[in-house]
Order: structure tokens, then C-alpha cells, then sequence
């Protein structure tokens, strides 16, 4: 019987170790599959390569987020909010838009984008009409301002670009990496203007790109109505010339760079100029309402013959050989972006217009020579450059020189595309995203992963441990959480967040930056991981979470350039312009908040205190600037909410002086006062009250709500009789245990107190203004003022023990002030529900709104015509600055 070996059978090629396949003659090793590609990526490569303008989710600056149905017949807005359980953040539930099923009448939504400010929504669909919504006081409120069935039903009308016009003599903020110098870290930021061009009303303006070489633009005018005007691009003449992408941004003649791509794989580079009519100017009358549209000039710049990787040859040989099948098949655009020039500073080189495509490829899992290919996308880049004609240097030797330099700005300029390398990634791209000023690409994929990109190199941003300079938060060690599969992606407006789905869009994922890292910088590295700990984690020690607040607020303060010393010569009107303050508080409060359910800290309450005491005095400046002061009282155009203020004022003058009695008592044994031991009872009644007149800023604002009362309060009392508002205001003067002049002759004395001691201990200015936002920031009692808080408890609330009844200001009900933590508070606190903006107790079955923020409540009343003007104005945001949201009375 013959055996097996003597037929000299090969025993490498049984196993396939012989096999002689490799390009040059060596053999090659074997390899899997690549595992097939799941269809809703391939659905929604599908959709990213016929058409430039598919998002399905946008992200508005007001914190909304916008996103079509899954039936693609409506669009759904969810938003950030403070949780008020535990004061945690997160997402929203679902609030359809209404009016978008009518809007589009049965066809696809395809498209969503916010404008510039964030407050108008555009929802295009299937057939390029443009539908507007706009955002009414509460982000999940959109109303239609633009309805699509003015727009005809055309394939070639679909959108297939759009970008919404910068808005006129607005600056923004570009930030210059942070560097370490003497264990502090600096930060410096300037002020750029957006290129043109701008709509001259002020109002939004929409510009639309179609597949048919259109190009559109829908603006606001004067009149808040929406108007419509266009131009031919190019002539569609065959097939090839049909538009699949386009892209636009501003240039700095205030002109519109556009390119377009084409069926026929061409890049084509137009300028747009807008020419507006006198009639839209700013000088135009504003009774006279414009309805005129500019007149749209076209000029075509260049045509790049062939738009396709430089990785990927035209003239690769037969597909089906081993070299063609290293190139691999041909990529598809899937994104077109147009970056216009960069911010120019001096230590930055100058950046041009730079044409941004990226290129996808996943492999045909039915294709036998595909199926060892894996999934990837081509970044590739052309600059604009901008090249100035001149004459020949021949010129200059000719004895005639009649021709003036200045002359040959007049001769044409040549502009060409110049082609930059190209950056591969082995993964798909879904999404990519211009950040500060163009200066930064974020990239998605669609793993769920996204990295950050120098705009100039395209180089992903460094993660390393160098902490001398720091230019993101990925190089301090933050990243986004939760890396899981996405098709669909959209970044918060500062990039600290993201909202992501895979295939069903209405299952929106939030994920938020992490500090997941320790670096070699033991300081930074400790107060990182305090930020991550406080965001992450409610429970963490109260120490560490009082370090991170203070220097984090500390921070704030600092590079803000926050003036928080008004004790030496106090100006309310600078006061009041500084709307910075504000902001700044409304994070001091939010960082103490752990919920409905938990006591504010005693910073939160300070800044919470001053939040409302700044409202209220606005409010009583409205007034009497208004109306004057028997007016104001009477049926001043404040009258709405004027009650609740002046109850809460006046309630809030007695907290402050019982709480300052209840201090002297705590102390009455001690001869002089120890520092370490106020600050411990101070801690301990965990109220503002001694900070509130201690510190600079509040007690500015106490200062200004007096006169606001003492002027209330004359009005009230020579109003005639029959007035009812006057006699209501009249009752809670009359039951109040403190008079006004009485806590105004308080304020003077600490005033007085505070300079004197500044001046005599020669405290500068700068040392001042450290002092002023410790007390701000931290409510602590430096160690130069102890004295005057000494004289407060022992002089002047002795004195003035002699003249109220202290019985009946000790058992005055405080707890709907909502700055005390005792059973009595907690009770009103879980029963009741306060108006933050009218300081009035709402009753059940109330439509209100909810502050995103600090979570404060207010009833949900719309302006109407002829209401008063202070609601109007106030209602449109709460007092802490953030933005409302509506919710049903639970």
C-alpha cells in the first residue's frame, strides 16, 4: 500500500504556508476577514455622499438640541438642565416641535440647523423648503415664524449646503494657550470680528446652496418677517453639473467664499457679493419697515479638475490586481467644509481659506477582493492663495513713468488652489466641526471616539504631560466618556460636551469631558482631580469640594478682570453695567447647589442673595425712571410684580438684622473678637447675613434697594386712599420690625468703619480688590476688618437694641427667604413653590418654567400686547442669566 508521503505531497501548501502571493515574491500572511459593516453605517455613508446637508442633530449656544423623529416627520428638542433632586446635570426629556409635521406636509426632514445666536431653528426637508422656528422665552418652545410651503416641490431644489450669516459688529473671544509662570497659570484672550458679510437690520439671514446651482437667501428684516431672494451659480447643462456638496464662509472683504462639488467630482470656487439696498441700513427709519432683498453678485474664482485623495492614483491599474487591491477601491466624499482666514495675531502665522473634504471607504463585504480591506476616510486639503498682479520690474526703467504705484492695485489678483497633504485614518468619519475661530477641527468617528485637530497641521492636539503650556483639555488628561458606536453626533457650542445615537436617533446619549488621567504636575494634576471628582461625584469630602469651589471662583474672578471692590468709592451705575458679575455669581450658586432636597452652602447663599438683591434693584430703578414715584406705586408699569418685591426687600432687611443679633449673641461672652472663633459661628448659623454687609458688592446693592424702598414707601404714603396697591404696600412697611432709615444707618456705619480702616492701614488697590472677593467668593472675614465687625455686634446692634422690639424680630417667619436650614424652612420649602422672578407663592394646576441653572421656578406667563414692560423684559431669562424651560406643575 503505497503511503502519503511518497507522493511528494507539500505539506506547506496543505496548511497554505507556500502560498507565493505577496507583491514582490514573498509570501504573504494570512489574514481574516474584516468583520462586515453594520447597514445603518452603510445607510448613512449612503446619505452623507448624495447630499452635504443631512444633519440630523444641531446644538444650539442656548443649550437646546434639535433633532429629526425617527419617522423623519418632526423634529424633537431636548436641552441641559440642573437636576433639582440632586443637582446634577443632565438631559431632558422629549418636547416635539409643533407645527413641523404640517410645515413639511408628509415629506422627509433631512436637515437641522441653529443659527448663529442659537435662538432660530431652520428644519429643511426632502424637496429644499425651509421651515423657521423660533425659540419663545423657554428653550422647549418653538413657535414658526417661516412656514416651507411658500417653496416649490423640486428634486433640484434640495439643499445640498447652508450656513447662517455671522451677526454685525459682534466680537468673539479667541483663547491663546495657558501658560505657567511663578506657580500661576495666565490666560489671555483678544477680540475678533467674524467675516462679513452681515444682514444691516441686525436679524438673521439663512444662505442655502441647491443641487440644482442655486443659491438662496432667506433673511429677517425689519419688520420680523421672513423674505426670500436667489441666484443662478452655474447653468446645469448635463448630469456632471449637478451640485452633491457644497460649503460657505466669509472672507474678509465681506463677501462669501463658496465651493461646491459636483457629480462630476469637480471643485468649483465662487465669490458671492451681497449688495444691500440703502433701504436695509441701519440709519432706515424703524417705522418704516424694509422689505427690500440685496442683489446677489456671482463671480466664479476656479474649477479643481479632479476632486479625489492623493492616496487613491486615477490611473491605477486593473482592480483586480494585488497593487490595485493595496490602494484599495475609490473613496467617496461624504463631508465638504470651507474654513475662512484664522484670527491673526503676532505669534501666529497667517492662516487662508482652506477647502476641508473628507473621503470614506468601507469595503463591499460581497466583493472577494474587498474582503481583507478595512473601513477608512482621507482628510484632504486645498488652501485658497491670493496671489497680488504687478507689473514688471521693466517697467521701472522707463524713463515716462507716468503710471502711479497705486494704479496696479487695479489689475486682476491670481487666485489658485494649493493642494496640502493629506491625513488617513482608519476609521470612518461622521462628523466634522470648526472650533475657536476656525482655529481647531473637532472629528467624530464612528466608533464613537473624537479627537481635536490643529487646523494648520491636522495634527491631533498633544496629550502628553507638558504643563508649562496648555492648549486644550485633552492634554491635561480630559476626555469624552462613554467611546460607544455613533451615526449621528453634534458637539456642545464649548466642546465639553456631546449628544450622540446610533442608529434611532431619539435614543440620544449624553457624554460629558472626564479627567481620566494623572499628569506629572502635582497642583494641576490635584485640582483636576478635584473638578472631576466635584462633577462626577455629589458626595465628595467637604473639604475638598470647598478647595475646588475657591480656587476654581477664585480663577473666574481673576481672568475675568471681576471688580468686586466698590468700598472706597461706590458707583451703582458701574455696578449694574457689569453684566460679567452676574455670570460670575450664577456659577458661584450652582457649584453649592446639591438639589431641592440639601441646604445650600454658605457661599451659594451669598451669591444667590446678591443674585436677587441685583433684580430687585434693577427693578426699583425701572420704576421710579419710569414712572416716578406716586406713579410707580400707583400704576406704574412695574405695578405686576412691584408687591412680591417690596415684601421680599423689606423681609430680607429683618433676616439680615436678626441674624446679626443671633451672631452677637453667640459671641456675647467673648471681650474682643477672635477671628477663628466669628468664623466658626459663622459657619455654623451657615447664613450671609455678616457677609452681606461686609463685602463691597452686596452691600452696594443693599444700599441701592433702600432707596428704592424709602422712595417706594413715600410714594405709598401719598397716594390717595382709595389706591388700593398703595395701601398693600403700605401694610408691609408698617409690619416690618426694622425701618428702612434704620438698616440704611447700619450700611453707613460699616461704610465708614470699612474706609477707615483701609486708609489707615494703607491697603492698595490691588490688595483691596483681593480682599473684597475673598469675602465675595469664600464669605470670609479678613483678619483687617474683625474690628469693624467688632464695633457692628457691640456698638451699633447695641444701639440699635434700644429701638426695635427684638421678641417680635426673633420670631418673624424668614423661611420663604429660602437662606435659613431649619424644619420651619424645609417645611415651606417642600410645600410651597416661590415665583423667583414676582416673589409670590404660586398655587396648584400652575404652568411654570424652570430656570436650567439654579433651578428657581416661575410661572409661565407670555407677553402680550400692552403688558407690562418690566415682566416682558425680565421674564426672558432668569435672574442667575440662564435660559428657562418649560415643565408641568407636578
Amino acid at each position: 500500500m503505497p503511503m502519503m508521503m511518497d507522493n511528494e505531497i507539500d505539506m506547506d501548501d496543505l496548511f497554505g504556508d507556500g502560498r507565493d502571493t505577496g507583491v514582490f515574491g514573498d509570501p504573504a500572511p494570512l489574514s481574516l476577514p474584516s468583520p462586515p459593516t453594520s447597514k445603518a453605517l452603510l445607510r448613512r455613508l449612503d446619505e452623507t455622499r448624495l447630499s452635504g446637508c443631512c444633519q440630523r442633530i444641531a446644538w444650539s449656544k442656548l443649550g437646546c438640541v434639535a433633532y429629526i423623529t425617527f419617522d423623519n416627520l418632526g423634529v424633537n428638542v431636548r436641552n441641559l438642565y440642573c437636576e433639582p433632586d440632586d443637582g446634577k446635570w443632565g438631559i431632558s426629556a422629549d418636547y416635539p416641535v409643533e407645527q413641523v409635521s404640517a410645515a413639511v406636509d408628509k415629506h422627509p426632514v433631512v436637515h437641522v440647523s441653529w443659527n448663529s445666536s442659537g435662538s432660530d431653528l431652520a428644519v429643511i426637508d426632502l424637496f429644499g423648503r425651509i421651515s423657521i422656528f423660533t425659540i419663545v422665552i423657554t428653550m422647549n418652545r418653538l413657535t414658526i415664524t417661516r412656514r416651507s410651503l411658500v417653496d416649490s416641490e423640486d428634486d433640484m431644489n434640495a439643499v445640498v449646503g447652508l450656513t447662517w450669516l455671522k451677526p454685525q459688529d459682534r466680537a468673539f473671544p479667541f483663547y491663546r494657550p495657558a501658560l505657567k509662570q511663578h506657580n500661576q497659570w495666565d490666560f489671555s484672550a483678544s477680540q475678533h470680528k467674524a467675516w462679513g458679510p452681515y444682514n444691516p437690520s441686525g436679524r438673521s439671514t439663512l444662505v442655502a446652496v441647491t443641487r440644482g446651482g442655486t443659491i438662496r437667501l432667506v433673511l429677517q428684516g425689519a419688520d420680523n418677517r421672513w423674505h426670500d431672494t436667489s441666484a443662478e451659480i452655474e447653468s446645469i447643462l448635463t448630469s456632471s453639473d449637478v451640485l452633491t456638496h457644497a460649503a460657505l464662509c466669509g472672507d474678509k472683504d465681506n463677501t462669501l467664499l463658496l465651493v461646491v462639488h459636483t457629480m462630476g467630482k469637480q471643485l468649483r470656487l465662487f465669490r458671492i457679493d451681497l449688495e444691500w439696498s440703502s433701504a436695509n441700513s441701519k440709519q432706515q427709519d424703524s417705522l418704516m419697515p424694509s422689505t427690500s432683498c440685496p442683489a446677489i453678485h456671482v463671480q466664479h474664482i476656479k474649477i479643481e479638475g479632479t476632486c479625489s485623495p492623493l492616496y487613491v492614483t486615477q490611473d491605477a491599474p486593473d482592480p483586480t490586481s494585488a497593487i490595485a487591491r493595496g490602494f484599495m477601491s475609490q473613496p467617496q466624499l461624504s463631508h465638504l467644509d470651507l474654513m475662512p482666514h484664522g484670527p491673526e495675531t503676532r505669534n501666529r502665522e497667517p492662516t487662508y481659506p482652506t477647502i476641508v473634504a473628507v473621503f470614506s471607504h468601507v469595503p463591499n463585504q460581497y466583493d472577494k477582493s474587498q474582503l481583507h480591506e478595512d473601513a477608512f476616510s482621507i482628510m484632504a486639503r486645498w488652501e485658497l492663495c491670493v496671489a497680488k498682479a504687478g507689473l514688471h520690474p521693466a517697467f521701472d526703467q522707463l524713463a515716462s513713468k507716468k503710471t502711479q504705484p497705486a494704479e496696479t492695485g487695479d489689475l486682476p489678483s491670481d487666485v489658485s488652489l494649493k493642494r496640502l497633504g493629506d491625513v488617513r485614518t482608519e476609521k470612518v468619519i461622521i462628523d466634522i466641526q470648526q472650533l475657536s475661530l476656525s482655529t481647531v477641527i473637532s472629528t467624530a468617528y464612528s466608533d464613537g471616539t473624537i479627537d481635536f485637530r490643529d487646523r494648520m497641521t491636522i495634527e491631533v492636539l498633544p496629550s502628553d504631560d507638558k504643563t508649562k503650556q496648555v492648549s486644550s483639555l485633552g492634554q491635561i488628561g480630559f476626555t469624552m466618556s462613554g467611546a460607544e458606536p455613533c451615526l449621528h453626533i453634534a458637539l456642545s457650542p464649548n466642546s465639553c460636551a456631546a449628544v450622540c445615537s446610533y442608529d434611532r436617533v431619539e435614543s440620544l446619549q449624553l457624554r460629558l469631558l472626564q479627567y481620566s488621567e494623572s499628569i506629572s504636575d502635582e497642583p494641576l494634576g490635584n485640582f483636576m482631580q478635584l473638578f472631576s471628582n466635584r462633577i462626577s461625584d455629589s458626595q465628595v469630602h467637604v473639604e475638598l469640594s470647598g478647595s475646588f469651589e475657591h480656587v476654581f471662583l477664585s480663577e473666574i474672578y481673576r481672568h475675568l478682570n471681576v471688580n468686586a471692590d466698590h468700598s472706597m468709592d461706590p458707583q451703582h451705575d458701574k455696578l449694574f453695567r457689569q453684566t460679567i458679575i452676574q455670570r460670575c455669581l450664577s456659577v458661584q450658586a450652582s457649584l453649592g447647589y446639591k438639589g431641592e432636597r440639601s441646604h445650600r452652602t454658605l457661599t451659594a447663599k451669598l451669591a444667590w442673595t446678591v443674585l436677587n438683591l441685583r433684580m430687585t434693584s434693577m427693578t426699583f430703578a425701572i420704576a421710579f425712571n419710569k414712572g416716578g414715584g406716586p406713579s410707580a406705586a400707583g400704576g406704574g408699569e412695574t405695578d405686576l410684580g412691584k408687591p412680591g418685591l417690596v415684601k421680599w426687600s423689606v423681609d430680607l432687611m429683618n433676616f439680615v438684622v436678626a441674624e446679626l443679633f443671633e451672631l452677637q449673641r453667640l459671641l456675647e461672652s467673648q471681650t474682643s473678637t477672635d477671628r477663628d472663633l466669628l468664623i466658626m459661628k459663622v459657619l455654623e448659623l451657615n447664613n450671609p447675613a455678616l457677609s452681606l454687609v461686609l463685602a463691597s458688592s452686596s452691600r452696594a446693592f443693599l444700599r441701592y434697594n433702600c432707596r428704592g424702598l424709602r422712595g417706594i414707601s413715600n410714594a405709598a404714603y401719598n397716594a390717595p386712599y382709595v389706591n388700593q396697591p398703595a395701601r398693600n404696600l403700605q401694610g408691609i412697611f408698617e409690619q416690618s420690625s426694622i425701618s428702612v432709615m434704620q438698616f440704611e444707618r447700619i450700611l453707613a456705619e460699616i461704610d465708614s468703619g470699612i474706609k477707615k480702616t483701609y486708609m489707615a492701614a494703607g491697603v492698595g488697590e490691588t490688595d483691596r480688590q483681593l480682599t473684597e472677593k475673598e469675602m465675595l467668593i469664600a464669605a470670609d472675614v479678613p483678619e483687617i476688618l474683625v474690628g469693624v465687625v467688632q464695633h457692628l455686634l457691640q456698638v451699633t446692634l447695641e444701639n440699635l437694641s434700644h429701638e426695635v422690639d427684638l421678641g417680635e424680630l426673633y420670631f418673624r417667619d424668614h423661611s420663604w427667604l429660602g437662606l435659613t436650614d431649619d424644619r420651619r424652612s424645609d417645611a415651606f420649602r417642600r410645600n410651597s413653590i416661590i415665583d423667583a422672578i414676582r416673589k409670590i407663592v404660586l398655587g396648584e394646576h400652575v404652568r411654570v418654567r424652570r430656570c436650567t441653572r439654579c433651578c428657581t421656578i416661575m410661572e409661565d406667563l407670555l407677553p402680550q400686547r400692552g403688558s407690562n414692560l418690566w415682566m416682558t423684559n425680565m421674564q426672558r431669562m432668569c435672574l442667575c442669566g440662564s435660559s428657562w424651560m418649560l415643565i408641568s406643575q407636578e
